[in-house]
């Protein structure tokens, strides 16, 4: 496992008061090593038991030659709770609308529902699953005007909200949604370049932040000001910065949600992770030392993160009640960053990915909180997929907690796949 050493990450911290800086000096090393340590003629390789099938594969079907297939990130799933059907982004690479994808694997068919112009390669157009039937995703439901629009897979009819979506409820009563234009000047990755009347990328913080909205009445309000995160614990390196909230989740019982809030500002990057009642009250802030980059729920107390603790970069275990913070074992900080799932039948065991090494590979694995690594499959990431084009695994457990789901691009082309036991169709066979 070619990874960047101690020394190497050390290097990487010390820029982060000085970020243009750093991404010239990792943009010119990440290419010079990997002169010496790349992997010829290397695509991908799955750990013996393991085998990858495309959703084309199961419904018997080929996959068409120039499409990219991808479901997004990692904090969501494609399948709906009875695994009966699936649904991905597609785009040809010749329009600037995507299609919304619905594999039916009971009739081994794909069709298109939809199609939509608010995307972006990490989280698409954040559809997703109500419930068995009804998904939704992110559009413009009227001129200029970003919202979202619940659809009944089945017959097509649809219901259309005034704001966009960024987490679903877990009983799928209730949502988040934010502001995605300012996303796209602070961080184009998950933004959308469209320009929208009821969304400034400098709004007010005042006005602007998470809002919560009901699914089935559509009314709306803002439970979250960032003007009130900006007041709360003022850091020196607030003043003057742009500041942001992203990447919410409701925890397993919809108790509560858990979110970053960043800021940028002439010194770099500076993360919060909060959590709070699922009104937006009782705001508490879980970890506060500049870096926090993935985390997702164990339980309705629990949390996993990639983050840095006491000056140390890596997992932690957090309980949301007592504010207690535990390092998981060394040995799974090897990977580095990476995007954990807990899987929610056997919640001592989570999955996660690598960033890519020196040799350009990511890698997938298994493992529980004491550290036992399963290991599961290598994929090469080719330099055409970098920035705001990358391409995470990011791996999703199915409902059924047996199943695995990727995007990659190791083939050349960005494909999504599922990851199964070729003994029993399933991923933890062992670990269970």
């Amino acid at each position: 496992m070619a990874n960047y050493n101690s020394f190497e990450k050390l290097v990487a911290k010390s820029l982060e008061k000085a970020p243009w800086i750093r991404d010239l000096v990792r943009f010119v090393y990440k290419r010079s090593v990997y002169l010496l340590y790349k992997k010829w003629n290397f695509d991908f390789e799955l750990e013996s038991g393991f085998i990858v099938k495309t959703p084309y594969n199961l419904i018997q079907t080929d996959a068409p030659e120039k499409e990219d297939l991808f479901f997004g990130y990692y904090d969501k799933s494609p399948w709906n709770k009875s695994m009966s059907k699936a649904i991905f982004h597609s785009h040809d690479g010749n329009n600037s609308k995507i299609k919304i994808k619905l594999f039916d694997f009971k009739k081994n068919k794909a069709i298109v529902l939809a199609e939509t112009e608010t995307w972006n390669y990490q989280q698409g157009a954040m559809v997703q699953w109500i419930d068995d039937d009804h998904i939704v995703y992110n559009d413009i439901v009227r001129e200029s005007w970003l919202g979202s629009i619940k659809l009944n897979v089945n017959n097509g009819k649809e219901s259309r909200f005034d704001l966009p979506i960024q987490c679903v409820s877990n009983s799928g009563k209730v949502a988040i949604s934010l502001n995605y234009s300012r996303l796209m000047w602070l961080r184009p990755d998950y933004g959308y370049q469209q320009n929208f009347d009821n969304f400034q990328r400098d709004q007010q913080y005042d006005t602007d932040g998470l809002w919560a909205i009901d699914l089935e009445s559509g009314k709306s309000a803002l439970i979250v000001s960032l003007e009130r995160l900006t007041k709360i614990s003022p850091q020196e390196s607030m003043s003057n910065a742009n500041h942001k909230v992203n990447h919410v989740i409701y925890s397993p019982f919809d108790t509560h949600i858990v979110f970053l809030h960043r800021w940028i500002s002439k010194t770099g990057k500076y993360s919060r992770l909060y959590v709070a009642d699922r009104n937006g009250e009782n705001l508490k802030i879980l970890l506060d030392e500049r870096m926090i980059s993935h985390y997702s729920w164990r339980n309705d107390t629990d949390l996993i993160a990639w983050a840095r603790y006491e000056g140390i970069d890596g997992y932690y275990l957090i309980n949301i009640t007592s504010g207690l913070i535990k390092a998981l074992n060394r040995e799974i900080n090897l990977y580095g960053d990476g995007h954990p799932t807990f899987n929610m039948d056997y919640n001592n065991i989570f999955v996660s990915d690598s960033y890519p090494d020196k040799s350009r590979i990511r890698y997938l694995f298994t493992s529980d909180l004491d550290g036992q690594l399963q290991n599961i499959g290598r994929f090469f990431s080719p330099w055409a997929f970098e920035n705001e084009e990358r391409c995470d695994l990011h791996p999703r457990w199915a409902p059924n907690g047996n199943l695995l789901s990727i995007d990659s691009v190791h083939s050349g082309k960005r494909m999504t796949y599922f990851i199964l036991n070729e003994n029993g169709y399933k991923v933890l066979s062992e670990n269970k």
